[in-house]
Parts: C-alpha cells; structure tokens; sequence
C-alpha cells in the first residue's frame, strides 16, 4: 500500500541523511552516486507528511466511512506491513 512505501521511504531517507552526518563519515565511504542533501531532505519531509496526514482527524460534516473511524486504516496498513514481513 501507499502508506508503507510513505514508511519505508521516510526510514531510507533518514538513512540517507545519517550518512551525511560527520560521526558516520568515519566509514569513508564513496558511493559511485550521490543524491544532493537538499533533495534527500525535501524526499524526507514529503514522506513524513505523507505517513502524518492519514492521523489528522477530516473537518467536521465529513465522512471517510460510514461505520468506521478515519483512523483505522493506518493501524491497518501498518499491520499488514509488519505481519508481511
């Protein structure tokens, strides 16, 4: 789903960004291909609203489901990411 891709794209970004920070460069590592930080920062935010968004409650007057919460679908969609192993 669209909402574990947003988590696994949010965790590699920060990833990414780790490897920029000077107590990992210690490794000396130099990947044949770099992704400027400004970008790897600006694929990081977008990730993290995307994995935020689905928590904010809809305005008043509106119905994502009829029986259900708005929320459940992210408790969901992390349940099946994890369980999927």
């Amino acid at each position: 789903s669209s909402y574990s891709t947003a988590i696994i794209n949010t965790l590699v970004s920060i990833g990414l960004l780790l490897i920029y920070t000077p107590s990992y460069r210690i490794w000396d590592w130099n990947p044949p291909f770099r992704a400027p930080k400004a970008i790897i920062v600006l694929f990081c935010l977008s990730n993290v609203f995307l994995v935020i968004v689905p928590l904010i409650p809809p305005s008043n007057g509106s119905r994502v489901f009829e029986h259900l919460p708005y929320w459940v679908r992210t408790p969901t969609h992390s349940g099946v990411f994890v369980l999927d192993g």
